[in-house]
């Protein structure tokens, strides 16, 4: 019963790092040229980013949090799980369904879930108290409201 709730979790923080990774260029400090973006991603990100008023630092920092844990998450798939997930990408799948497709193992979800739960606390490291508190406001109404603002019926 715990990992029925920890998939829709762990679906979401790994949904959340693809399209959360990919800020643009001008705000990373690296010479690689940035993945495209998940479907809506950049607008979600600048509107995240516009919410918390994060200051240009901030928002390498947080690029860079969110490429790490992205690529760590990618580390954790088998290599058949990278190529549903690029396909997916291509396709501009639903990424919470593709993710349901990948067939985690639990070993594989656990690991996901500790690399979630390492970002989420280096993210708020960088952030103020004033910020923090804007978030979290964010998530529980993210929480009681759903996606788009539609109930959340999974719970």
């Amino acid at each position: 019963m715990k990992s029925i709730k920890l998939l829709p979790l762990l679906a979401g923080a790994f949904s959340l790092s693809l399209s959360l990774a990919h800020i643009p260029a001008a705000l990373s400090q690296s010479n690689m040229p940035p993945a495209p973006p998940a479907a809506g991603g950049e607008r979600n990100t600048k509107q995240r980013q516009n919410r918390l008023n994060l200051t240009p630092e901030q928002q390498e920092q947080m690029q860079r949090i969110k490429e790490s844990q992205r690529q760590q998450m990618e580390n954790i798939l088998t290599s058949e799980q990278k190529a549903r997930l690029e396909t997916a990408r291509a396709n501009r799948e639903n990424p919470r369904r593709v993710f349901q497709s990948l067939n985690l193992s639990e070993e594989q979800k656990a690991r996901m879930k500790q690399v979630h739960e390492a970002s989420s606390q280096q993210m708020a490291a960088i952030l103020t108290p004033e910020q923090r508190q804007q978030m979290e406001q964010h998530r529980q109404q993210h929480q009681q409201n759903g996606p788009k603002g539609q109930r959340n019926k999974a719970r």
